[in-house]
């Protein structure tokens, strides 16, 4: 009974700290003009990094480490189709869509030091296409370094409903770790005088699950920062590694 008091007044305190935790200020962002896709045929996708959620600029993206698309388990490379766009701040890769179901895209960001962090950091971004409605791919663990792996279909989500989500590695959950929930900028739904005021902060449980709510139609970036298994690089660096997932939630039923 002790020790489950304890665990409960520690995540308490944890719970209100990440509420004070301002977000990071890099993330890498895969973006296309809707992650249901209305029609078959070719789209573009769109990598950024830097301030998605709009309070700084956006910055110079380095080259991927890898680009990948899995359809109906099948993967396949996108790296060498990337092009340089708005003059090297992001790269666009052209993605063909034609059978139904699910193309998870999985962007495995290059390593950079951030001095803010003092660490090297490593950033796994996955965004969810859909075609048709038919579900195929979208609750499958993709085997990145950390990931997050949904619960919810993350291109179908009715504004105002909980997300439910995992954080896991290739070798189990990430208990106990923050994921926040960042507004992406350029939400139509977003009038000028009322501004997201921040990042939202929840604390995943000890299988690594976490449950938020999405207030809003629009895009949204959750992220679970330090995640990872790996905490040191090669030459002995302090790194981290982060998982992130797109969500897109719709005003269907207001």
């Amino acid at each position: 009974m002790k020790h489950r008091i304890a665990l409960a007044s520690a995540l308490a305190s944890a719970f209100v700290l990440a509420q004070l935790l301002p977000a990071s200020a890099h993330m890498q962002m895969i973006a296309a003009d809707s992650l249901l896709v209305a029609r078959p045929g070719p789209l573009t996708l769109t990598l950024s990094f830097g301030h998605v959620d709009g309070s700084g600029p956006m910055l110079d993206m380095p080259r991927p480490a890898r680009l990948t698309v899995i359809h109906e388990v099948q993967r396949q490379s996108l790296l060498d189709d990337l092009t340089e766009a708005e003059a090297g701040k992001a790269f666009q890769v052209p993605l063909r869509v034609d059978g139904f179901g699910d193309y998870v895209v999985a962007l495995e960001g290059a390593p950079y030091f951030d001095p803010a962090e003092g660490a090297v950091v490593e950033q796994f971004t996955k965004a969810v296409l859909n075609l048709g409605g038919a579900p195929s791919d979208w609750f499958d663990q993709i085997g990145l370094p950390v990931e997050i792996v949904p619960m919810v279909k993350p291109y179908a989500v009715p504004a105002g409903s909980v997300f439910t989500g995992r954080v896991v590695t290739r070798t189990g959950a990430v208990g106990y770790t923050q994921v926040e929930l960042i507004r992406v900028a350029g939400n139509p739904a977003d009038p000028p005088e009322r501004p997201w005021p921040g990042a939202l902060t929840v604390i995943t449980d000890d299988e690594g699950i976490f449950n938020v709510t999405i207030p809003a139609a629009g895009s949204w970036l959750l992220a679970a920062y330090g995640a990872g298994p790996q905490k040191r690089t090669d030459t002995g660096q302090p790194l981290t590694q982060d998982a992130l997932l797109v969500v897109q939630a719709h005003d269907w039923f207001r």
